[in-house]
């Protein structure tokens, strides 16, 4: 399963200036892995915006920008487009956030917000239009974040929501964060592997890979990113080595994962894999060692999926989902999110 995770004057300013922040001046030289990428993903992009099926995509658009912005940081081109980005952005914070109802913490998406967050925080830039302590008022008397079925992207939210609202300086010890964590750890089955939402199904921690439910490696890897003592979370090393040992036991050939354990490698979940490797300060450029495999590391394995220039020269730089033939051609989403962590993780 594919998980496609963010209207005022004041937001559109913020955006726009933010932009201005994030000219590579002084930053070293991006790997070809990066800069190619950056230029195939902002390719993508069309007056501001990320089309999807002939629509305007704005959670890709979000997206496209939040990669773009790490590899602009990372010395890559691509500062032009993230302005027109910004801009189209600028004015459409609601009908992101929550089809542009009324905003309120029953309509407001949490990880739609965590996202927006998160993608200002890349920028550069503060937040004036109140998005954190809208994605505050989303919490329920449970610790989640949002009120929307978690079924499929419980953990996936709570975990972006935790790590957007702690880097914007809200605390660890913060009740919030502390009934946040409580919910999170919850979600972790005996095998270290943490589902979506593990109250929704009545099977236990049983996998049941046709219904996308039990442990996954998509969730382990955000939950990780979340409760990495590395971004100042509490210790619980317990859970942590235990999530670690899943997704080890997940691992397949070519240092690459699938979203399900037994499934078929995809760049999606090995790009979330990896940066939560990065994120626990775990090796993923070491070509022995734990996370090697046959003298692949992650994140080798990671660059496996992009289009190189003797395969396909039109659309050299982006990533493919999967590199059976079924999925030849490069794709937005796994573009977006091999680039983020390549940027993130400098490879």
């Amino acid at each position: 399963m594919r998980n496609r995770f963010i209207a005022s004057a004041a937001a559109l300013l913020a955006f726009s200036t933010a932009v201005v922040g994030l000219q590579p001046a002084g930053a070293t030289s991006p790997s070809w892995h990066v800069r190619s990428g950056a230029v195939w993903l902002k390719s993508q992009v069309t007056h501001g915006f990320v089309p999807y099926n002939n629509k305007r995509d704005l959670s890709d658009t979000v997206q496209s920008a939040t990669a773009l912005a790490a590899a602009v940081n990372d010395g890559a081109p691509g500062g032009a487009v993230l302005r027109s980005m910004a801009d189209y952005l600028g004015t459409r914070v609601n009908k992101y956030v929550d089809g542009n109802l009324s905003p309120s913490a029953t309509n407001d998406n949490a990880g739609a917000l965590a996202r927006l967050i998160l993608l200002r925080q890349a920028m550069g830039v503060a937040d004036p239009t109140g998005l954190v302590a809208r994605l505050e008022a989303t919490q329920q008397t449970s610790g989640l974040f949002g009120t929307s079925d978690p079924t499929y992207d419980g953990t996936l939210r709570q975990g972006l929501s935790m790590v957007a609202l702690h880097t914007a300086g809200v605390g660890w010890s913060e009740p919030l964060m502390v009934k946040a964590r409580t919910w999170l750890l919850d979600q972790q089955c005996p095998n270290g592997g943490f589902w979506a939402d593990k109250a929704s199904p009545s099977t236990g921690c049983t996998n049941d890979p046709a219904d996308y439910l039990g442990p996954d490696t998509n969730s382990t890897a955000i939950a990780l990113w979340a409760l990495s003592t590395k971004n100042g979370a509490p210790s619980v090393l317990d859970s942590v080595t235990s999530g670690l040992g899943f997704l080890a036991t997940a691992e397949l050939k070519h240092a690459t994962w699938s979203f399900m354990p037994g499934g078929a490698a995809d760049c999606d979940s090995t790009a979330l894999v990896d940066l939560a490797l990065f994120e626990t300060s775990q090796d993923v450029t070491a070509t022995t060692g734990t996370w090697a495999v046959g003298g692949t590391s992650p994140l080798v394995g990671l660059e496996r999926f992009q289009v190189r220039p003797l395969d396909t020269p039109s659309t050299a730089g982006g990533f493919r989902y999967q590199l059976t033939s079924d999925y030849p051609k490069p794709d937005v989403l796994s573009s977006e999110q091999a680039l983020l962590t390549l940027s993130v993780v400098g490879g």
